[in-house]
């Protein structure tokens, strides 16, 4: 069973994505936060082995959140915003993919 927690601060999109992965057999969702800072507080509660987040949230952003979760479970960011930038400091704060 893979354990995954969803951060992103867009409720539709996140209880949308919530209800596709549990949908999922090896799957099971253990959280959703809407901003990093709950994010670290729901892993500290259920760990997860991986992190679905988006980079732009209220208070500690995507980015922020990553970086304080070294080393922590795999992290993919999820986030509308496509450039090499992004994509850059998305994997120097420890995520493996961005989509």
């Amino acid at each position: 069973m893979i354990r995954v927690t969803i951060a992103d601060d867009h409720t539709l999109f996140a209880d949308g994505l919530s209800e596709a992965l549990t949908a999922l057999p090896d799957i099971r969702v253990v959280g959703v936060a809407a901003s990093g800072q709950e994010l670290l507080e729901k892993l500290k509660a259920q760990p997860a082995d991986v992190v679905l987040v988006d980079l732009e949230m209220p208070g500690l952003d995507g980015l922020g959140a990553l970086d304080q979760m070294l080393p922590g479970p795999k992290a993919i960011v999820v986030s509308m915003h496509d450039n090499p930038e992004r994509r850059l400091s998305a994997r120097k704060a420890g995520a493996l993919g961005m989509f």
